[in-house]
């Protein structure tokens, strides 16, 4: 039987010891957010159908109802999404090779690449890294979280990043940064770049505004961003959430944008934007125009 395994494991490297040791074993995983209260915790497990939790000192059944496991699901991703309410995204084994495998062929990379993961290893973009380097046979180092003295310290040649973390190390040092996680700052290093993506469609899909190998971007007829690959999640875990992706295979991303030339532009998630005089206006549109405005310092 196809279990969902929780690694709650503060060692990063141990961690990803365990999903090898897990996957060789049939199971699925679930890498637990370090910072979660113990409490938080348990309602994950409850939520997403653990089935056994796994700590740096014992293996023991939860004890509560499991989610039921396909032959070749991977890994569980939790997200929040806007509603604060645990989604478990399931990906499969063939997803992350596809989504792995896509990245590198954008990034023009493979086994010469030196890969750091100083991501949370709970998130699909630090969990990337570590598929993104199994599947092509770079070479991975493993660090306990960011750093920026450690990063700084490290030979790696490439690595993945949160717009804050870029702010506090020398992207000199590295041959080509990922960034992503939030809106990247309007100025930027020349090896950086940009994705866009979700847990849903297994991390970043679209680099630099354009989509990589095998990716599909399309807007939909109020304005939403639509991806199809085959790296886009299995389905929740979660029996009673309905799936994100419509009967053509379409992921519907909550997000906002246009296609412009090729392009991708992403204005803003559902909820935020703000309907003023009869008008659509993003709050990302107007913090940009404030920013810039010879009025306002800060």
């Amino acid at each position: 039987m196809h279990e969902l395994v929780a690694l709650d494991v503060a060692s990063a490297s141990e961690v990803a010891r365990m999903v090898r040791r897990e996957w060789d074993a049939g199971n699925a995983v679930l890498v637990v957010d370090q910072r979660l209260p113990h409490a938080a915790k348990r309602q994950l497990f409850e939520t997403l159908g653990v089935h056994t939790i796994v700590t740096a000192d014992e293996r023991t059944h939860s004890g509560l109802v499991a989610a039921p496991m396909k032959d070749g699901d991977a890994v569980v991703i939790s997200t929040s999404g806007t509603s604060g309410e645990p989604k478990g995204v399931v990906h499969t084994h063939d997803g992350l090779r596809a989504a792995s495998l896509a990245s590198s062929a954008a990034l023009c990379v493979g086994a010469d690449a030196h890969w750091l993961a100083c991501l949370p290893l709970a998130h699909i973009g630090g969990f990337g890294v570590l598929t993104r380097a199994w599947h092509t046979g770079a070479r991975l180092t493993i660090h306990d979280g960011f750093d920026a003295t450690n990063v700084g310290a490290s030979d790696a040649t490439h690595v993945s990043l949160v717009p804050t973390a870029l702010t506090r190390i020398d992207p000199s040092r590295f041959i080509r940064i990922l960034l992503g996680g939030s809106r990247p700052p309007d100025s930027l290093p020349s090896n950086t770049t940009v994705t866009y993506g979700l847990s849903e469609s297994c991390g970043g899909v679209v680099y630099d505004r354009r989509p990589i190998p095998g990716v599909s971007v399309a807007i939909a007829d109020d304005g939403e961003i639509l991806l199809r690959g085959p790296m886009i999640m299995s389905r929740y875990v979660n029996p009673d959430l309905a799936s994100p992706i419509d009967n053509d295979g379409w992921l519907h991303t909550n997000d906002f944008g246009s296609i412009t030339d090729g392009l991708l532009h992403v204005d803003g998630r559902r909820g935020e934007m703000i309907i003023t005089g009869g008008e659509n206006v993003w709050p990302d549109a107007v913090e940009r125009a404030l920013v810039t405005h010879p009025s306002i310092s800060e």
